[in-house]
């Protein structure tokens, strides 16, 4: 197994070729991660622009642009955590890779490089730096305040008790003192509890136990114990009280760097605030740093005026905590074990940066042992903190932040003006009282736009409020963005989420609307989840609504199977149910629509529930409508049982065609001419396919867009057929295309299944055996859609059956394999192929004689004939089916020099290579000599190594020996 090199909070896996940020995924391109680990192969070396693309592109003749754009992409990558710089371009000679590399073994725990004994201040190194240089100051002579503000739980006093022990290892001494919401506190007691810590580690130092008492005696007055013989005379004012705490500091400090920390000072009583205040027009003077934490002060309070004066003292740095960056907080979840991304990013958005929260949250994972995070919130323990930090706020204030808090958690002041109906002015008091107690804040450099500062936050305000009040409040902005939207554009989204928010109130045909068109423009920006959401949403509404909406609850069905199918496989089933159901009750059209969305493409198992709806919708539809026609009679051409005659397929795909040619619709032309590149897809009709890819690549860039599906078919045939003339370097390039469009768009989707499926195989058929069945196991056991989604569920069965070590999962294979009289050639000559390797002889000979062997010749030379055939060729042969053979043969004959790959993505080897095991099937042993010597060297100049291993075995035994 190939190392994992780590640099920084980076680790690439060269085996899974997976680059990671602190243990989560970083999204990159296949090639530019190959560049990356060329670099990370030789750090401090010059890598040269020759030696990147002999390796990265295999010595293919590519553009010097082609290392150019992917040296960009690494650099954005890097550059989003701070690492753009690790590589360097060396002027003429090439790139340096210049950081430090470590390499570990795969099995090895990766250690990421968080500060020793404290990882909760991960992201704090910033503040640390600040203190540390006030500390560097301060033992040259000169103090100061630092004031450490933050909302609750930000790790104020975490940073506060880390520069402690810095202090402390510095040489200084370190007293604390808390503050406390106690409205009986004695006048001064914060600092009473700072006096008598610092003074007694004086002390302590001291030949005499009281010589600072001795130096000052009014300090009994403050702390009586000291001297207990000493008779105190009264103050004669505060004053007098504030220059003795500061000639005792200055007389303290003089021996030893005095580090004063004061936690929670808006607790602090105002004599407490006025003594500060006091001490800072002397402190710079002195060898005391003091650092006190906050939070917000209401404008109410009583010491908000004196702690303002404070905080805006010349001497006093305030240093504000904001929330923890998402690399922060997924460097310190990955330090506690947890690797899930999905798992990883629910921690963050619930935290938003909070390290208290982020602490909660872990806490709740350990102790109900919930590994997954399902139903993870945060505590009520955090919901009250948020009601506490509300409670100070005025009613008025609380009313308006109850609308904003129904806008959303960023809102603008004229969106919150409309919908309270108030001016920007009588609003604005209300909002700076938040902005102070840091309830809200600003949006970049806008004055009147405005977020939460945590989410949390806003669902108090919102969950405060009645159900029907807050439907009320919904309604009212409802109408003010619509008010809004002749003077400026309005989100479609917004006004829906709102309307959806009001429901069942409101104008339930305008929810519907709204909707639909939300849906529409997200699809529109290749949003397809949010689209999904939104159709959803326009079928729930329109449930409420009374009448007859049988058309319009068709098209927002048909619209939303159509984005399931294509993008979130889970829920296509249940819909494609309902669906032909809607169609059978519309129309012969509607049906016709719906058979060809829910079984689309050939190639592909088909969904039981469609075995005959398109030839009954076929029989239905009226000569004077031939819309959809073609489009039906070319999927029907590889369907059963058109698709057991080359003739018969043939000759409707030409009709198809004939129809196509004079439709306006663009899916009839489509749908014809990719039964067209199935049909003619085959070794023998490489240029009529080509023709067809032609005419389909025109379409696809038409300038109406047709969504990524239809151009991501056409990557996966381009992927089949360069795999079945042995180009890999071709094949790889039409996966990263596939990839390209559906990353995003297909997030839970089945056809990114299906390319990460193909790249653990195409590690097998190269000869990583080990490697690329740990890929598969492990797409398998991740993906729970692999066992759901009709168009999975086989493959899923082929290499449990094919690939996969019997036990690996839990899932009976045999239950999927069963023949059936719908299924192609294809996926009929995959289940024989698995019954026979699961050791079922008796049902795989049963499912191979579904088809005599005399009809073999007579199957299409579609894009699956190779692969259809290797897949009979391997059952026969380990089923003995002589008479199979010989007919298998003849049918392979005529393409020695191509690769038996079909849809499954496995090789079952080289063509030359199962004529030489057919060929001695039959006993001519001279022919399957030939055969595997041609073998030999096609499938190593293809590099396709499992193959050629085979072949070298079997041409061995085929010679005599010595």
């Amino acid at each position: 197994m190939n190392p994992v090199f780590c640099f920084g909070e980076y680790e690439l896996d060269s085996d899974a070729l997976e680059l990671r940020y602190a243990g989560v995924p970083v999204h990159v391109d296949t090639t530019v991660l190959r560049v990356l680990e060329t670099l990370v192969r030789n750090p401090g070396k010059v890598v040269s622009k020759e030696e990147l693309l002999a390796t990265v592109w295999g010595g293919r003749a590519v553009s010097d642009n082609s290392l150019t754009v992917a040296m960009t992409r690494l650099r954005k990558a890097l550059d989003e955590h701070g690492s753009r710089d690790c590589v360097l371009t060396v002027h003429g000679q090439g790139y340096r890779f210049a950081h430090p590399v470590a390499v570990r073994e795969p099995d090895a725990p990766a250690v990421f490089p968080l500060p020793p004994r404290h990882p909760t201040l991960a992201g704090r190194e910033q503040v640390m730096q600040q203190l540390g240089r006030a500390l560097s100051e301060l033992k040259s002579g000169c103090g100061g305040l630092i004031a450490l503000r933050g909302e609750p739980g930000i790790g104020k006093t975490r940073v506060a008790e880390v520069f402690d022990e810095q202090a402390a290892r510095a040489g200084c001494a370190v007293s604390w003192a808390f503050c406390r919401e106690l409205s009986d506190a004695p006048a001064f007691w914060p600092f009473v509890e700072l006096l008598r810590s610092m003074i007694h580690k004086a002390s302590a130092g001291a030949s005499n136990g009281h010589s600072v008492a001795s130096l000052l005696p009014e300090l009994s007055v403050l702390l009586p114990e000291l001297n207990a013989d000493y008779q105190p005379r009264p103050f004669d004012s505060r004053h007098q009280v504030y220059d003795l705490v500061a000639r005792t500091l200055a007389c303290v400090a003089e021996a030893t760097p005095q580090v004063l920390i004061l936690d929670d000072v808006h607790c602090a009583d105002p004599a407490s605030l006025d003594l500060l205040y006091y001490l800072l027009a002397g402190i710079s003077r002195m060898r005391v740093l003091i650092v006190v934490t906050l939070c917000h002060v209401p404008h109410a309070e009583p010491s908000a005026p004196r702690l303002t004066a404070v905080l805006s003292h010349r001497n006093c740095l305030r240093v504000a905590l904001a929330p923890l960056s998402k690399t922060a907080v997924l460097g310190l979840v990955a330090a506690r074990g947890i690797r899930d991304p999905a798992l990883s990013q629910k921690l963050y958005s619930l935290s938003e940066g909070n390290p208290f929260y982020l602490g909660e949250l872990l806490r709740q994972l350990r102790d109900e042992h919930n590994s997954d995070g399902v139903g993870l919130t945060l505590p009520p323990v955090v919901s009250e903190l948020m009601r506490r930090r509300l409670a100070g706020m005025s009613s008025e204030a609380c009313d308006v932040l109850r609308f904003a808090a129904v806008i959303g958690k960023t809102f603008g002041l004229p969106l919150l003006a409309a919908a309270t109906e108030r001016t920007p002015a009588a609003l604005m008091p209300s909002l700076d009282s938040a902005c102070t107690s840091e309830i809200i804040r600003c949006v970049g450099q806008s004055g009147t736009h405005f977020e939460f500062t945590h989410n949390l936050l806003r669902s108090v305000l919102y969950e405060q409020q009645t159900p029907g009040a807050r439907r009320a409040r919904h309604l009212r902005v409802v109408e003010a963005l619509e008010r809004r939207r002749a003077m400026a554009e309005v989100a479609c989204s917004e006004l829906a989420d709102h309307a959806l928010a009001a429901l069942p109130d409101g104008d339930l045909h305008k929810t519907v609307e709204l909707c639909a068109q939300a849906a529409s423009r997200a699809e529109e920006q290749g949003a397809f989840p949010s689209a999904i959401r939104y159709l959803k949403y326009a079928r729930a509404s329109l449930d409420l609504l009374d009448g007859n909406n049988a058309q319009l609850r068709f098209q927002l069905l048909f619209r939303h199977a159509l984005l399931v199918r294509a993008h979130s496989a889970r829920d296509f089933l249940p819909l494609a149910e309902e669906l032909l159901r809607l169609g059978r009750e519309q129309s012969a059209a509607a049906l016709a629509a719906a058979s060809l969305l829910l079984d689309p493409f050939p190639g592909f198992p088909r969904l039981p529930i469609v075995r005959g709806a398109l030839g009954e919708a076929l029989s239905h539809l009226d000569d004077e409508a031939p819309s959809l026609r073609p489009a039906l009679l070319a999927r029907l051409a590889s369907s059963v049982p058109l698709a057991y005659s080359a003739e018969a397929a043939y000759a409707q795909i030409e009709r198809a065609l004939h129809l196509a040619a004079s439709s306006p619709e663009r899916g009839d032309r489509f749908g014809a001419h990719f039964g067209e590149l199935y049909l003619y897809g085959g070794p023998a009709h490489r240029a009529r396919s080509a023709t067809a890819l032609r005419a389909l690549d025109s379409l696809c860039n038409e300038a109406v867009p047709i969504g990524p599906m239809p151009a991501t078919l056409l990557d996966l045939h381009r992927a089949l057929t360069a795999l079945q003339a042995g180009d890999m370097p071709h094949a790889e390039r039409a996966f990263e295309r596939w990839e390209l469009r559906l990353r995003d768009a297909d997030a839970d989707g089945e056809m990114l299944w299906h390319l990460a499926r193909l790249r653990a195989l195409a590690q097998i058929n190269l000869g990583h055996a080990t490697q690329g069945r740990a890929a598969l196991l492990a797409l398998h056991r991740r993906s729970q859609c692999c066992v759901r989604s009709s168009g999975t569920a086989l493959f899923c069965a082929y290499d449990q059956s094919v690939l996969l070590a019997p036990g690996e999962l839990d899932v009976v294979p045999s239950l999927m394999l069963a023949p059936d009289g719908y299924d192609p050639p294809n996926i009929w000559a995959l289940k024989v192929r698995a019954l026979a390797a699961l050791g079922s002889p008796n049902e795989a000979r049963s499912a191979l004689e579904l088809v005599p062997a005399e009809r073999l010749p007579q199957l299409p030379c579609d894009r699956e004939y190779l692969g259809t055939m290797g897949a009979l060729a391997r059952a026969a042969l380990s089923l003995q089916a002589h008479e199979y053979l010989r007919s298998i043969y003849q049918c392979l004959k005529p393409f020695p020099e191509f690769f038996a790959v079909n849809l499954s993505g496995y090789c079952e080897g080289s063509v030359s290579l199962l004529l030489g095991l057919l060929a001695r099937g039959i006993a001519e042993t001279k022919a399957a000599t030939k055969h595997f010597e041609v073998a030999v060297e096609l499938s190593e100049r293809a590099g396709l190594l499992r193959s050629a291993a085979e072949a070298k075995l079997e041409l061995n035994l085929c010679r005599p020996s010595n």
